[in-house]
């Protein structure tokens, strides 16, 4: 066998690899809406009742996580400031686009009592998130997220969902998806 053989194969086995991987997250993301679909609900009206869900949060769930140095952070760190905390991944297109919004946010704002706490989802490990961070140069809390946590904040299986959180732990507002910069700025300035 030649070099260009061996090399067609290897391609062709990565290719059927990522399909064949592609293809169990598929199937398992569908079983979960399905089980749904065959007690006679849609889509539309499983995520419209996460939501539902979501919204019914009004005070700061309390938790603990880990920062990208190792150290804990807990959420009674918050009490006194206004707070985004926000469920993201570095794999999340939109996540990535919401990035320049928020290092601006926490630029603008933190010297008067606000505070971004990103809850990272990622499957990396902490040296390729560190570098992720550091190689976008986030400026502001970025915590390891765990199950205990996404549970607390009613199951969060999509990101990014971002939770506006006043002085006194309430929250202000969910956001599933993008956060409209107008929006997020009209209620930071009202709740500082």
């Amino acid at each position: 066998m030649t070099k260009h053989t061996n090399r067609t194969r290897s391609r062709v086995f990565v290719i059927i690899a990522i399909l064949v991987v592609g293809y169990i997250i598929f199937d398992r993301m569908m079983e979960k809406y399905e089980q749904s679909v065959l007690v006679g609900e849609s889509p539309k009206s499983i995520i419209l009742k996460q939501i539902a869900e979501k919204e019914k949060i009004k005070v700061l769930p309390e938790w603990k996580l880990h920062n990208l140095s190792g150290g804990v952070f807990e959420s009674s760190y918050l009490k006194g400031d206004v707070a985004l905390i926000t469920f993201w991944s570095s794999a999340c297109g939109v996540c990535r686009s919401e990035l320049p919004l928020l290092k601006e946010l926490d630029a603008q704002y933190k010297d008067k009592g606000f505070k971004i706490v990103g809850i990272a989802l990622d499957d990396h490990d902490d040296d390729d998130l560190r570098a992720f961070v550091m190689g976008e140069k986030i400026n502001y809390i970025v915590l390891r997220g765990d199950r205990k946590v996404t549970k607390a904040f009613g199951e969060i299986d999509v990101v990014p969902q971002s939770f506006l959180v006043d002085r006194k732990g309430n929250v202000i507002k969910y956001f599933l998806g993008k956060i409209d910069p107008k929006e997020i700025r009209s209620l930071i300035e009202l709740a500082l």
